[in-house]
């Protein structure tokens, strides 16, 4: 996020659920685009502010299963369950089913 962004109540660019990733390019948070990023950072809230921690609405891509560890897709701003989490890559757990292509998920969000 920019220092404008970072100072605003409200970040124009996230909306809620979206997985956010450090752009080593950038400099700043973006959406996840890369699949498995270990560069996962956190995902914004109604305001398009990131959270770090806590059980939050995230946007996945089906299907999901409760318990499921959740890793950033190659779609950008939605994660996806992993079949092999390993350390570093894992943004958080689902708390709910899903069996969608997209949609929002109740998760317990803690990079792992």
């Amino acid at each position: 996020m920019t220092q404008e962004e970072r100072a605003a109540d409200m970040v124009g660019r996230f909306e809620r659920g979206d997985l956010l990733c450090w752009s080593a390019d950038a400099h700043q948070l973006e959406k996840c685009a890369i699949a498995n990023d270990p560069l996962v950072m956190g995902v914004a809230d109604g305001n398009g502010k990131p959270i770090v921690l806590g059980a939050e609405q995230i946007k996945v891509l089906g299907p999901i299963r409760a318990g499921d560890y959740l890793v950033a897709s190659d779609v950008p701003g939605y994660a996806q369950a992993s079949d092999a989490p390993s350390f570093g890559i894992v943004i958080g757990q689902a708390l709910e089913d899903f069996a969608g292509e997209s949609g929002l998920i109740s998760a317990m969000i803690r990079k792992m």
